[in-house]
């Protein structure tokens, strides 16, 4: 075989190899810096040099209803991925200049709210433009990609949360967003002679597409717009480039404090009962039915919490002693060293009994769970409530009658103060008549009519003796 042959053979195989790596390499970077004329619509044009386009990271929280805003600075790292005919070391650090790190923070406070969802409180801030300060070496177009930066995966609770325990036992979690943006910047050049801005050189064009979504998820390079007032939604404008965090707190307690370090007094929320008036039976028990629903967080993943039964001492006390046994799953925990509780399912009525003094105490609910209750009727009682909702003493709201069910306007949302309902029933002692003070007014009407009826008989009778003598 010739030389020359050889050559030609090797020169083929050469050609052949950078084909098939050009055949790789291409579709990556394809899909690693998607091609805006690619996606639906087309990229923000019209910067200029004395107006260039700005981009700006909305942070939004998301909440239950009744949550106050968490004080919290969020951080985002812009790292620089490719440049057109250029290098990666030439282009600029966005951010902070050594990191590259943006802060975006919620101050103590913070009342910037949209109009959410029901059931949910929803607030944002919105960083600096990302371009503030930026001496751009070149044009051409400039690839960066936008994350949270979240805390290590050591330092996250088994739920994917940054779990905190507050001094007063409360609890607050934080879900950090795992989207991925990628940002398109495209630097142009005043070449105008004669312009006051020749030569300089300004963002022109700006696109971003989601790579991944708040979950990680990969959303195939969905277009939005990174520029302030770029996105509307939630009744307000604001950039494209969304990072939502899910933020959860615990009232009462948190649901990661363990059994024996719970405060039961500490409550989320408490239903107590009272009797009151001569006669009333301290002793007696009332049904009381209620039913705890979770926050409209999809976070909260809550299925039971816990609730504690209080005596007239002030002790807490087997549910047992209550009557109360393990039904519809819902049971009873009692271990040494460890208060005795009802793990209460969530989303299903329970029943239990209260005397005067007694009282229910459930910890370690969200802000926003809903609760539900009612009294059943007592013979000789008339039903009351006072409503204590997120700190808010309400009025005492009594029944017009004796015996009859008695509920709490259903249901009603927690907050971060006190949540109660506080049942006081009224008994009413029966004459030695055996007519009660409530049946009064009708005996009396009842007298009327029969006394009316007599007369009436009375007269027909005398007359019809008169008409007879005559």
């Amino acid at each position: 075989m010739s030389k020359k042959s050889n050559l030609f053979r090797l020169i083929m195989s050469l050609a052949l190899a950078a084909t098939l790596l050009l055949g790789m390499i291409l579709p990556a970077m394809a899909s690693r810096h998607p091609d805006p004329s690619d996606l639906t619509g087309s990229p923000h044009t019209g910067g200029t040099p004395a107006n260039p386009l700005q981009a700006m990271i909305t942070k939004m929280i998301r909440m239950p209803e009744n949550t106050t805003i968490p004080t919290y600075t969020f951080q985002f790292l812009v790292e620089k991925k490719a440049l057109e005919f250029g290098d990666v070391a030439d282009m600029p650090t966005l951010g902070n200049p050594s990191t590259g790190i943006i802060d975006v923070a919620f101050p103590s406070g913070a009342t910037d709210t949209l109009t959410p969802p029901a059931g949910f409180k929803m607030s944002y801030k919105m960083s600096i433009d990302l371009f503030n300060g930026i001496t751009w070496p070149q044009t051409g177009i400039y690839y960066y990609k936008v994350t949270e930066i979240s805390p290590a995966p050591s330092a996250l609770h088994a739920d994917g949360s940054l779990t905190t325990l507050l001094s007063d036992k409360d609890e607050e979690k934080i879900w950090f967003s795992k989207a991925e943006y990628e940002l398109r910047v495209e630097v142009r050049q005043d070449n105008t002679p004669g312009s006051p801005t020749f030569g300089q050189r300004y963002v022109w064009g700006l696109s971003a597409v989601v790579i991944d979504d708040d979950n990680g998820d990969p959303k195939g390079n969905v277009k939005t717009d990174p520029t302030p007032g770029g996105k509307t939604e939630y009744g307000s404008t604001f950039s494209g480039l969304v990072f939502t965090n899910d933020y959860i707190k615990y009232t009462g307690n948190g649901p990661d404090i363990p059994d024996p370090q719970v405060d039961p007094f500490d409550s989320a929320f408490e239903i107590s009962k009272a009797v009151a008036g001569d006669g009333a039976d301290q002793g007696k028990n009332f049904s009381f039915t209620f039913k705890l629903n979770r926050s409209s967080s999809v976070k909260d993943t809550a299925d039971y919490y816990r609730a504690y039964v209080i005596d007239n001492t002030g002790a807490v006390v087997n549910p047992s002693a209550i009557g109360f046994t393990a039904i519809d799953g819902h049971t009873i925990v009692a271990a040494a060293g460890v208060h005795p509780y009802i793990k209460v399912k969530v989303g299903t009525d329970i029943t239990v009994l209260l005397k005067h003094g007694y009282r229910i105490s459930v910890v370690d609910m969200a802000v926003g769970a809903t609760y539900a209750v009612e009294e059943a009727g007592a013979e000789g009682y008339t039903p009351a409530y006072t409503l204590t909702a997120d700190g808010d003493i309400q009025g005492e709201l009594k029944a017009d009658s004796m015996n009859i069910r008695w509920p709490v306007v259903n249901p009603l949302s927690l907050g971060e103060g006190k949540n109660s309902a506080d049942y006081k029933n009224y008994y009413e002692a029966s004459p030695l008549t055996g007519v009660t003070m409530n049946d009064l007014p009708y005996v009396v009407l009842l007298a009327l009519v029969v006394g009316a009826g007599v007369a009436f008989m009375v007269i027909k009778y005398r007359k019809a003796a008169q008409q007879s003598a005559e």
